[in-house]
């Protein structure tokens, strides 16, 4: 294995060093926003319908994707305590950062820029890493799609066999995860 191909393992170690630099930095308020899209897998213009989730008594949070209108259930057993808290206090989306905010946030604090087939992805990298990090804990196609509210089990497939490129910002480099 080339020194310039990383695993999902390094993958989960990219995202939780970009974490720890936002906790650091002066957009240290976003840190539970990019901690929700990476333990749920939700899209980062999902969180505009904040508004409309349900916080149900089974223990999940019905909200809908935005792609196709589709009611997801949100196991909140997900959740780390303080991301749960921030959603159910609303602390962090009470003012709903909009899609471009986040993915300028994301821009600003990381180190490469993330693109599959060559478009970029940015903040989809979370929902990329999510899937990744299902399908290697066993969890089959058919559940990670009804977890992220997708209509097909192969689009699950197409995502966890997605090459993700990393383009270092400052170097020029180009880096791959398989």
């Amino acid at each position: 294995m080339s020194s310039n191909v990383f695993t999902n393992t390094s993958l989960n170690v990219e995202i939780d060093e970009f974490v720890q630099r936002v906790s650091y930095s002066q957009f240290s308020h976003f840190k539970d926003v990019f901690l929700l899209l990476r333990q749920t897998g939700l899209r980062a213009n999902e969180l505009q319908y904040f508004d409309t989730w349900d916080f149900n008594e089974n223990g999940s949070i019905s909200a809908i994707t935005s792609k196709h209108g589709n009611i997801r259930e949100i196991d909140v057993s997900m959740l780390t305590e303080s991301v749960l808290k921030s959603v159910i206090d609303s602390k962090v989306y009470f003012y709903l950062p909009k899609y471009e905010t986040i993915q300028k946030t994301f821009n600003k604090i990381s180190k490469h820029r993330y693109s599959v087939k060559n478009k970029n992805v940015n903040t989809h990298i979370f929902r990329h890493n999510f899937i990744k990090q299902q399908r290697d804990e066993g969890v089959g196609s058919l559940v990670v799609a009804e977890i992220l509210g997708l209509k097909k089990s192969s689009t699950v497939d197409i995502y966890y066999n997605s090459v993700i490129h990393y383009h270092d910002k400052l170097k020029g480099v180009v880096l791959s995860v398989v």
